[in-house]
């Protein structure tokens, strides 16, 4: 009877072992596959560089008026127009 022991040991065993087999399998595809989006991250960087060079942001809405330099005005008639007018 003490056999049976050992076959259930040797089966405990044996899962244990198949489970370390997968989680250490799934272990290095997440490695992997951190190493590909660092590398497509890397790519996307390179691509953007020359459309972030010439970025100059715009002024905020929010900031000091009397820190911001005054646009230019246009001297012509539709420039105090408004876009869009309002129907009722």
């Amino acid at each position: 009877m003490w056999w049976w022991i050992l076959v259930w040991v040797l089966l405990l065993l044996g899962a244990l072992a198949v489970v370390a087999l997968l989680g250490w399998h799934l272990v290095r595809r997440g490695i992997a596959l951190g190493r590909e989006l660092g590398h497509s991250a890397e790519q996307v960087s390179d691509a953007l560089a020359p459309v972030l060079e010439h970025y100059e942001p715009a002024h905020s809405v929010l900031s000091d008026p009397s820190t911001v330099p005054e646009a230019p005005r246009d001297s012509g008639r539709g420039a105090s127009r408004p876009r869009f007018r309002r129907v009722d």
